[in-house]
């Protein structure tokens, strides 16, 4: 359920207005501020999977499982492109989409 409203929040993001006084700024700011919500939750989550599995000493590792790799990955690349550390990261941050297919997978 997270996943659905973190992937609808990214698609209503309108990168033609970034100025204020346009239509999409007030959305675009919901976004943003939807943005380090969504993020927090997916390092909790995170975090708990690591505490409960552990990094990668037995066969049901957290780093033993690719979904599990791939979330970390896209953790690691929200947590960037938040505090803008490595340039403009909006283009990779897109790969948080990938997060449902987990579920279909599964």
């Amino acid at each position: 359920l997270i996943i659905v409203a973190n992937c609808i929040m990214l698609a209503i993001y309108d990168p033609t207005s970034p100025e204020p006084g346009t239509n999409g700024f007030i959305r675009n700011q919901i976004v943003n501020i939807s943005e380090y919500i969504f993020t927090s939750i997916f390092i909790i989550e995170m975090v708990l999977k690591l505490f409960a599995m552990g990094l990668i000493a037995h066969k049901n590792a957290y780093f033993r499982d690719l979904w599990n790799t791939l979330d970390f990955l896209i953790v690691v690349v929200s947590i960037l492109s938040l505090f803008d550390i490595g340039g403009n990261l909006s283009a990779i941050r897109a790969i948080r989409v990938l997060k449902p297919l987990r579920a279909v997978a599964n």
